[in-house]
């Protein structure tokens, strides 16, 4: 199936060698149920589990209406994660102590990241990450803001190297504990 449509997607600077990313699409459900299958995905990102495939495709319409979401593909191993970019909005309440008078919600995002069950520890996030940055960059973004828990030291890692820096955290408390949210912004401007 060819690459859906969106015009904020842009394919020119979606490639990074045998990875890109495309708009994510129903068509991607049964590969998304699969490497989503580690419940510990769904906890350390806040989404919902899922276990088969109709339950990805209502993911994946749920996750179009809101945000712009693509999957990171291998050109061997077919769908390894997802990275997503919401723009922030009046109605955006992902980021306690963000409030909208400090920022401009015509030029700052969310993103979010995850990698497969499969696909793990092989560097992909890190590349996944950059090419989100620039698809970020050609939508208008300025910046971008995410959160991860204190745990979360893999996906720390790769927003450390991405350019990410944190800004404030959430609960007080040992920094590897499993209630602490951290909380990350990156500048877009190059």
């Amino acid at each position: 199936m060819g690459v859906l449509f969106f015009s904020w997607y842009d394919a020119d600077q979606a490639r990074d060698n045998e990875l890109m990313l495309e708009p994510l699409g129903l068509h991607h459900a049964a590969e998304l149920a699969l490497q989503y299958r580690d419940p510990t995905i769904a906890q350390l990102t806040r989404l919902p589990e899922i276990s088969n495939v109709k339950q990805a495709q209502a993911f994946i319409q749920d996750q179009q209406s809101q945000r712009h979401i693509m999957a990171v593909l291998h050109d061997n191993f077919g769908l390894v994660g997802v990275v997503s970019i919401e723009p922030l909005t009046d109605s955006f309440s992902g980021l306690p102590g963000l409030t909208l008078s400090e920022t401009d919600t015509d030029s700052a995002g969310y993103f979010y990241f995850w990698i497969g069950t499969d696909y793990q520890c092989r560097g992909f996030g890190t590349r996944a990450a950059r090419l989100a940055l620039t698809q970020a960059r050609k939508m208008g973004l300025k910046c971008l803001y995410t959160s991860v828990w204190g745990h979360n030291s893999h996906s720390q890692r790769v927003l450390g190297k991405v350019g990410f820096s944190g800004f404030a955290d959430g609960a007080a408390g040992d920094v590897f504990d499993v209630q602490r949210e951290l909380y990350f912004v990156v500048s877009l401007i190059e």
